[in-house]
């Protein structure tokens, strides 16, 4: 119902924003990592507090506008462009692949063992992908163009021009 709705209304609404501080900031690694870590979080209040869904809801609506909005272009800044759209398209069907097969693991899931159980599942979820934004970032670090603030990455692009 309305919560559930909450984080798809404030994620339309935020993503822009997001997207244009990401864009102006840079560092995109970063923020998808605030994205992780707050998915992270959410899940662990849904699982072990009583805290009201609202507030969860919103940190989910913050994390999809995070991650969203700094996978696409980290795409795009590690592929060749003649197959960005290829990569694209691979990055698509991967997510879409993910998103049907988590939800029927997460049903069988909750019906099998329990919602608590199902929680479980997202915190370990979502803790394997901030670990693997750390090796993200790792690998990145010695010459890569994702993690770069705007001002070093204007610079980086102006000298392969």
């Amino acid at each position: 119902g309305v919560v559930t709705g909450t984080v798809f209304i404030i994620a339309s609404v935020a993503s822009p924003i997001i997207g244009f501080l990401v864009d102006f900031f840079g560092c995109s690694i970063y923020w998808m990592q605030s994205g992780l870590a707050m998915i992270l979080i959410a899940h662990i209040l849904f699982c072990f507090t009583f805290i009201p869904p609202m507030f969860q809801s919103v940190l989910i609506a913050f994390s999809l506008c995070f991650v969203g909005c700094t996978l696409w272009p980290m795409v795009a800044l590690t592929v060749n462009r003649e197959h960005l759209g290829t990569a694209l398209g691979l990055t698509q069907s991967i997510q879409n692949l993910g998103l049907s097969t988590i939800s029927i693991l997460v049903g069988y899931i909750s019906k099998t063992y329990g919602y608590t159980m199902s929680e479980y599942f997202f915190i370990i979820i979502a803790t394997l992908a901030l670990l693997i934004s750390y090796l993200l970032h790792l690998s990145d670090m010695k010459n890569g163009l994702l993690n770069k603030s705007k001002k070093r990455f204007t610079k980086l692009c102006n000298k392969l021009k």
